[in-house]
């Protein structure tokens, strides 16, 4: 349930004329039974939240309007708070993709190529910093690049999104 005032308009569609109010993505929010999604024709989906998930963070929709993602924050055995170990994205008619990249935790994300594509950050919680990056496509969820080490001027282009 939303509380508070929500007022919910229809988004133009892109100039792609496929794009139809319906396939377009207005708003997200999340509720204690997962994340709300709110169509640009003001449909409203639930989508309930993954096995053993407590939270969520890092809500993005991507550019394009056609695509939304967010982090699923679980218990660790190791840790008093919840890391984010998976990464969730719904696009409308399409099945909801799940990206885990190599099992560490996952500290930041993007949308790539309007929604088509999505990279992120892992790394371990603690300790040295071992940091991975992964691009990978969202219709199929294969992995397209990767990247392990500090962000120096060699790193691939889409991990820009990814500097501090």
């Amino acid at each position: 349930d939303v509380v508070g005032p929500v007022t919910v308009t229809s988004v133009s569609p892109s100039t792609d004329s496929k794009l139809s109010s319906e396939h377009s993505i207005a708003a997200i929010f999340v509720g204690d039974s997962g994340p709300v999604v709110i169509h640009g024709d003001s449909t409203v989906v639930r989508i309930p939240k993954e096995k053993e998930q407590l939270g969520f963070s890092a809500l993005i929709i991507s550019e394009d309007q056609r695509a939304v993602g967010w982090l699923a924050d679980v218990s660790f055995c190791c840790a008093s708070y919840p890391l984010s170990l998976g990464l969730v994205v719904y696009r409308p008619g399409k099945p909801l993709r799940r990206f885990t990249g190599d099992g560490r935790a996952i500290f930041k994300w993007y949308f790539v190529a309007n929604g088509k594509q999505v990279a992120f950050l892992q790394s371990f919680p603690h300790g040295e910093p071992r940091e991975h990056y992964e691009l990978r496509d969202v219709e199929t969820e294969r992995l397209i690049d990767k990247w392990d080490g500090y962000l120096t001027p060699k790193a691939p282009k889409w991990t820009t999104g990814m500097r501090p």
